[in-house]
């Protein structure tokens, strides 16, 4: 799964940088448009000082809207990938802490990946954390027979 996950942020990152070029290409093309029309306006006679404004404020509006999509891009990108990878090694760990049968550590790898503990007639159920749920979903039924979810 690792190297699945590896080649998933090689990919991600090739079209990344895709994206992120054409944005850029956008926002140049729009940097353009604000010089044309200051040329425009400076030949004069062809646009009012309020056409020309107008114009101008449309394009610097989008602009940033363009600049906006970079950063919103950047910071969120492909963040998925890493905490995907925590989760896995994470459920690697839990196998190897119930085999070890150390509870305390048990105790606190549940309290990262779940909550509302319940423990009613001999069942543990909880309900597993967002990013834990669908994992959870099928691990009763293969490999912690004795898990419960709520």
């Amino acid at each position: 799964m690792f190297a699945e996950i590896d080649r998933e942020k090689e990919q991600t990152k090739n079209e990344s940088e895709i994206f992120v070029q054409n944005l850029q290409n956008q926002k140049a093309k729009v940097e353009q448009k604000i010089e044309n029309l200051l040329d425009l306006y400076i030949a004069g006679g062809v646009l009012t000082i309020e056409e020309y404004q107008a114009k101008k404020q449309k394009l610097l509006n989008e602009k940033l809207d363009i600049e906006q999509k970079i950063r919103d891009f950047e910071q969120t990108g492909n963040n998925w990938l890493e905490p995907m990878k925590k989760m896995i090694f994470e459920a690697k760990q839990a196998k190897i802490l119930l085999s070890q049968g150390d509870n305390q550590q048990i105790l606190t790898f549940l309290k990262n990946v779940g909550s509302n503990f319940i423990l009613k007639d001999k069942k543990f159920n909880f309900v597993p954390k967002i990013g834990w749920r669908a994992h959870v979903a099928g691990e009763p039924e293969t490999t912690f027979t004795t898990w419960r979810r709520g």
